[in-house]
């Protein structure tokens, strides 16, 4: 039946049941007014009965048949929907369908009841006992029949359409894992780790990238648990699940293989990448050595070629603690290559270019030290020749000095001088004659500087030369002054004692009376030995001058000189000793005469006083006394008289 006819024939249906119920009402209360009448036991109960089942068979008897139809009527439209077999090819479909579905069985609920109607019905007229209860029974089991089948279709379908939605929405999760794996390994097999920019960015994004997969895993464990899950419910579908589920792990593991190829890339792309920047640093470092052995500063002074040797001395302990790392890079890019990491023909070829570089550093290394070693030595002898000339023109106007002192002390001082002057030139000479030893070997060694190098030591040796000529003059001339301040020291101690003695000679004391003459008399003998002892000082000094003026003494003129007033005093002083004594010899002369004259007068006196004595003695030898006393007055007397009255 189509459904335009079953609508029509449901629309008829629904207008003779809507006329049929119209009556119930008045079928019931006929109905109930002959209960009652029964209860009442009312005597036509029987007949009332036989009426009531008469009337309730007459109800239910013209609508049997229609119900039946109309039930095989509903129930060949819903049969129809349930033949439908679209299980929906996506979850939207299916979901749709279950929609259908969940209409479909509301409206089996709602619509029930032309199979409730014939279920109803049969059940009354089994009650009445009617006529056709045989054939209402069999149409009313064939209905109740086809409706349990459709109830067992519709449930069947639903399961089908659950298995369909399970399987949608396993197929919607497993695409969406799916496509996420697509995702990630698109990301996975990307070789970003090639450029090195931001490698540590991207380290970190890669962790962050193996963190999320990881945390994804829950994912394809649930996909496969619930793929997992259908196939043990022997899922329709379970030969595509099992298929698909093993793609989805065999993406992952590809997934997880490829993530951790990358991770091993960029890590070994970060290895390389602090492989090369200490490579570039290597590299750098080098440049700026090589740039420093090609310098052609090899100093202006010693100061500066000594800064620059040690400057030098550190670039070498530089180079040699650098070898340690260029030894590192090589066993790093010989690792690289076991390992056969994806950039080791480029890191090879770098680290023997580092390598290669290195190694030439040594030869222009050694160059330079030598270049800087004789820069040293040259310099070292330009400091030694200008300390040495410096030295000799410091003590050269010392040894050219005119000053040869003005006494014996000062020359004597000025002497030691000199003689310490000539020590210090002594103990120079071995100096100088290393600086000199120093500048052969340069020559020899046919050092850069040799002809400058031979002219300084000319000037130098010309300037000690020098200053030995002068001070050998100069020590000459000393010697010449030592001998003349000796000379006239002796003299000036010669002058001195003729001084001292001068004023014993020309003294105007030639005594009092005729002892203190004799006094003076024995001064003036000692003086005169003296005198005649020194003349023995005198002689010496005349041949020192003489031995002096012979040699050429610088003060012959002088020396000579002072000799000659030195011995023209000493004659004055042999003078002035003659006059003295014969001044003394007159004098003790005259006071002897003045005491004879003295004593003459005293004898005159007692002669006188003899001569007017009026004694003649007192006995013979008295008398002879007095005698020879005459006589000698008498002589006396004749003498004075005949010396005259001027003479004393």
């Amino acid at each position: 039946m189509k459904s335009g006819e079953l609508g029509k024939e449901l629309q008829l249906h629904a207008e003779r049941k809507a006329e049929i119920d119209g009556r119930n009402p008045h079928f019931s209360s006929v109905t109930n007014h002959g209960n009652q009448l029964i209860k009442t036991d009312h005597y036509a109960s029987e007949e009332i009965k036989g009426m009531i089942q008469e009337l309730a068979q007459t109800q239910a008897a013209p609508a049997g048949p229609d119900k039946a139809e109309l039930a095989d009527a509903w129930l060949a439209s819903k049969e129809a929907f349930l033949t439908n077999e679209d299980l929906g090819d996506s979850l939207y479909s299916v979901e749709a369908l279950l929609k259908n579905q969940d209409r479909f069985e509301g409206l089996m609920e709602q619509q029930v009841e032309p199979v409730q109607e014939v279920t109803t019905l049969g059940c009354q007229l089994e009650t009445h006992q009617h006529y056709a209860e045989g054939e209402i029974k069999e149409r009313q089991a064939a209905v109740e029949d086809r409706y349990a089948r459709l109830v067992k279709s519709s449930k069947a379908r639903r399961q089908k359409l659950g298995d369909s939605n399970k399987y949608q929405l396993f197929l919607r999760n497993i695409y969406e894992v799916s496509s996420w794996i697509t995702e990630k390994l698109q990301i996975a097999l990307d070789e970003t780790y090639r450029d090195p920019t931001n490698l540590q960015a991207k380290i970190q994004k890669h962790q962050a990238f193996e963190a999320e997969v990881m945390a994804n895993r829950n994912r394809v464990d649930a996909v496969n648990d619930m793929g997992q899950e259908l196939t043990e419910e022997h899922h329709y579908q379970s030969d595509d699940i099992t298929r698909r589920m093993k793609e989805v792990e065999t993406s992952w593991e590809a997934l997880i293989a490829a993530s951790g190829e990358k991770r091993d890339k960029l890590k070994d792309a970060y290895e390389a990448l602090q492989f090369n920047r200490i490579l570039d640093d290597l590299l750098v470092w080098i440049d700026d050595v090589e740039h420093q052995l090609e310098s052609e500063d090899h100093g202006k002074d010693l100061s500066s070629v000594k800064n620059l040797l040690k400057k030098h001395q550190l670039l070498e302990v530089d180079i040699h603690t650098h070898e340690e790392k260029v030894n590192d890079v090589e066993e790093a890019a010989q690792a690289f290559k076991e390992a056969k990491h994806f950039m080791n023909k480029e890191l090879q070829a770098r680290a023997k270019e580092v390598g290669d570089r290195y190694a030439s550093l040594h030869e222009p290394a050694s160059i330079r030290k030598d270049n800087l070693n004789e820069a040293l030595a040259m310099y070292q002898f330009y400091r030694d020749v200008e300390d040495e000339l410096s030295w000799i023109h410091d003590k050269k106007p010392i040894a050219e000095s005119t000053d040869l002192g003005n006494s014996l002390t000062s020359v004597q001082n000025l002497m030691k001088k000199h003689q310490a002057l000539e020590a210090e030139i002594v103990a120079h000479e071995p100096l100088i004659e290393r600086v000199a030893h120093a500048a052969k070997k340069m020559v020899i060694g046919k050092h850069f500087a040799s002809d400058d190098i031979e002219r300084r030591l000319d000037e130098l040796h010309t300037e000690l030369q020098q200053l030995k000529e002068v001070s050998s003059m100069r020590r000459a001339k000393l010697q010449d002054a030592l001998e003349s301040q000796k000379f006239y020291t002796e003299v000036n101690e010669a002058e001195a004692w003729i001084k001292e003695k001068l004023p014993a000679l020309t003294s105007p004391d030639l005594g009092k009376d005729e002892d203190s003459v004799g006094v003076l008399q024995k001064k003036l003998d000692a003086l005169e030995r003296d005198i005649e002892n020194y003349e023995n000082n005198i002689k010496e000094l005349a041949a020192l001058s003489k031995s002096l003026i012979d040699k050429g003494n610088l003060n012959a003129v002088n020396i000579k000189k002072q000799q000659e007033t030195l011995e023209a005093k000493y004659k004055e002083l042999k003078i002035l000793t003659v006059e003295r004594h014969k001044k003394l010899v007159e004098t003790s002369r005259m006071f002897e005469f003045y005491r004879e004259c003295e004593e003459v007068s005293a004898w005159i006196v007692d002669m006188v006083v003899i001569a007017g004595s009026e004694e003649y003695g007192q006995d013979l030898e008295h008398v002879e006394v007095s005698h020879r006393m005459g006589r000698t007055w008498n002589m006396l007397r004749l003498v004075t008289v005949g010396a005259g009255p001027g003479t004393r």
